[in-house]
């Protein structure tokens, strides 16, 4: 029995140290994405899980760990990360432009097909029948994830995707 108490305490230790290595690569990776949107919910979710945290030793360092990565990451790369809330740099100015063409792009859709959208997977080629003589990038999906699923499935796909949410959920 202590022996195999002592098997399931190493493998309990192993387990610890996975989550903490695909936990610390996925912080990287979010920070890779450049996402502002995806920052700020992260730093959002942070904030609750610390206020939520109980006082364990094993959070907290857990906590500590992220927040010094994090730090590490923002110090090395602070020159990138600083463009990303420069609005003023070319970049940025032609990306909000380009969202700002896709969202309008994405509500004519929704305007034309509301109850079905266009169906899964033809956004890009109801661009090209609607809009044929547009440059390549032109044809890109929209940005906004629910603009892109209402042009997609419209609002019948949009109440079952709900519905079986709450089925899920509940």
């Amino acid at each position: 029995l202590l022996f195999l108490f002592r098997e399931i305490k190493i493998k309990l230790r192993r387990m610890f140290f996975l989550f903490y290595a695909i936990s610390y690569l996925d912080i990287i990776a979010l920070f890779f994405t450049f996402s502002r949107s995806a920052w700020l919910a992260s730093v959002l979710l942070f904030v609750i899980f610390f206020v939520r945290l109980r006082l364990n030793s094993g959070k907290w360092r857990y906590l500590a760990g992220c927040f010094l990565l994090l730090i590490s990451l923002f110090y090395f790369y602070f020159p990138i990360v600083a463009v990303r809330f420069q609005t003023e740099s070319y970049n940025e100015v032609r990306s909000v432009e380009e969202r700002a063409v896709s969202s309008k792009t994405a509500l004519s859709i929704i305007k034309n097909n509301p109850w079905f959208g266009v169906g899964a997977g033809n956004y890009q080629i109801t661009l090209y029948d609607k809009y044929p003589n547009q440059l390549s990038g032109f044809y890109e999906p929209a940005h906004i994830v629910p603009l892109l699923f209402l042009s997609e499935l419209g609002l019948i796909g949009l109440a079952l995707f709900v519905l079986v949410c709450m089925v899920i959920l509940l």
